[in-house]
């Protein structure tokens, strides 16, 4: 990530609208539980796509891409 990205990020970070950056509920719940360091309940993410089957298993959150999801602020929270 370029410098100037990852200042965005921090400057913004704690003022973002969740819904701004998301195409679902879940995936606003997935990057607010990461932005608030609330990870208990997560052990892993899985990335998919509208239509994909998928079969959870233990305590995993799927984020599922869509139109609208911003793929930069995931990486931000993962990242920090």
């Amino acid at each position: 990530m370029e410098h100037s990205h990852f200042n965005y990020y921090e400057a913004n970070a704690a003022d973002i609208n969740l819904e701004d950056i998301t195409s679902s509920e879940q995936n606003k719940q997935i990057l607010r539980r990461l932005r608030d360091d609330d990870l208990g309940w997560l052990n892993r993410i899985t990335l998919g796509r509208e239509g994909q089957f998928y079969l959870g298993v233990g305590n995993s959150g799927l984020l599922l891409i869509g139109e609208g999801d911003d793929l930069g602020w995931l990486g931000y929270f993962i990242g920090r």
